[in-house]
């Protein structure tokens, strides 16, 4: 049985540690989701996640390449120490 988790998690992860994405967001199939737009439209294959009515936020190929039109701004500034 083949299985994507280890890829979906580094994915996941790398995103998470470079990039500041204030939204909740899905890793998958080198695709980054918005959370609240994604349904789950396969539940054998690997290609199990998508949003019908919305591009992904970023896609990954060599580099991760996010989509910054698509990713809304943060409202909250910035907490300073």
């Amino acid at each position: 049985m083949r299985n994507d988790a280890f890829d979906n998690l580094l994915g996941a992860l790398t995103v998470a540690g470079h990039y500041t994405i204030p939204e909740v967001t899905l890793f998958f199939k080198d695709r980054l989701f918005r959370g609240n737009r994604t349904s789950k439209i396969d539940t054998y294959g690997l290609g199990a996640f998508e949003t019908p009515n919305l591009a992904p936020l970023g896609e990954f190929g060599l580099l991760f390449k996010p989509d910054w039109k698509l990713i809304r701004k943060s409202s909250v500034n910035q907490l300073h120490v």
